[in-house]
């Protein structure tokens, strides 16, 4: 028998009644009916009504059932305070799926059903809330203009996956990490954005605009140029101003894009020095993408400890983005939850 799925999804929305449901049941299987999608949401909506906790086992325990989203969502406001091992188990399998990524509108979902032991999980995520703050009242909203919270600046801390991307670096360019110093550098210079700096002319004033660079930063902090071989014709003089003030650099060779070397040294740092860039790098995330090399949450996660840690600057303007004095993401101090809100507040929650 050929099923209409979309026809009976339509039917499921129009008439969502347990007899209804148990006649389409017996003439086409539940598991059957599973298969798709949006009838899959609906019976679960219907369980998740009627508090029929055998089906909605069923569904959750049979690995050959592929859970959306929005299904594990009404599943852990379900089970929160009725079995909350169980709402925790499913949110974790959210966060720990290779293909599920966590949104904003989730966050706020959680908040709204005020699921705070489980937005605890959520810790140092890069989400913001996005609800109209007249309907956030009952919570303690705070200016985000000033680090008086003792939130943290984060880096992006997990091993693991420190070696995935610099192992995934390393088989696309040409290095040897024995010829590299040890050094932390505080700063790493992404030169050739510089150079290209006036509309992409590499013009007679390159060493004033690394002049400027270098004026805003030096404050006894550690330097490193990044520089491709080729600039060197061009720019002749620019090894001699490196040398001259005793400054690190790095030569990346021929047939190789200087911006992977940017974020192989910016890795190797555990992610802790900045990168002076009007570069978004969004071609490096692609490609970690399409590779498969972190899991949605990791890559979203990366993405974020990356942009944060880019400082844009104007030559025109002597102008350098000023270093962020905390990460904008979900951070857990004392038992209470700080959640970045989209008009630059800061939502406080009592755990407590």
């Amino acid at each position: 028998m050929i099923i209409n799925y979309k026809k009976i999804a339509k039917l499921l929305y129009i008439n969502n009644n347990n007899i209804f449901i148990e006649e389409i049941i017996k003439n086409y299987t539940l598991e059957k009916l599973l298969i798709n999608d949006s009838i899959k949401t609906l019976l679960i909506k219907n369980y998740i009504s009627l508090n029929n906790n055998n089906l909605l086992e069923f569904i959750i325990n049979n690995k050959d059932i592929k859970l959306c989203k929005r299904d594990y969502l009404s599943l852990i406001n379900y089970y929160y305070n009725l079995n909350y091992n169980k709402s925790l188990e499913l949110l974790l399998s959210i966060l720990n799926n290779n293909i599920i990524s966590f949104e904003n509108k989730d966050l706020d979902f959680m908040i709204n059903k005020k699921l705070f032991k489980c937005i605890f999980y959520l810790n140092n995520f890069f989400l913001v809330s996005q609800i109209k703050l007249n309907m956030l009242t009952e919570f303690i909203i705070i200016d985000n203009s000033s680090n008086i919270l003792n939130l943290k600046l984060l880096n992006y801390d997990f091993n693991n996956n420190i070696n995935k991307l610099k192992i995934y670096l390393e088989s696309i360019i040409k290095i040897n990490d024995n010829d590299i110093d040890n050094n932390n550098y505080d700063f790493i210079i992404d030169s050739g954005n510089i150079l290209h700096y006036n509309n992409g002319i590499i013009d007679n004033k390159y060493l004033n605009n690394f002049e400027i660079i270098y004026n805003i930063i030096k404050n006894d902090k550690k330097i490193l140029f990044i520089i491709h071989i080729k600039h060197i014709k061009k720019c002749p003089n620019i090894i001699n101003f490196f040398k001259d003030k005793n400054l690190s650099y790095y030569l990346t060779p021929y047939n190789y894009n200087d911006d992977l070397y940017i974020l192989w040294f910016f890795i190797k740092t555990n992610f802790k020095s900045f990168i002076v860039s009007n570069d978004k790098f969004d071609d490096f995330i692609n490609n970690l993408n399409i590779n498969n090399i972190l899991n949605k949450n990791d890559l979203i996660k990366f993405n974020f400890i990356l942009k944060q840690q880019i400082l844009n600057y104007s030559l025109k303007n002597n102008f350098l983005k000023e270093i962020p004095l905390y990460s904008n993401c979900i951070q857990i101090v004392n038992n209470i939850i700080y959640i970045p809100h989209i008009n630059n507040k800061i939502i406080k929650i009592n755990l407590i």
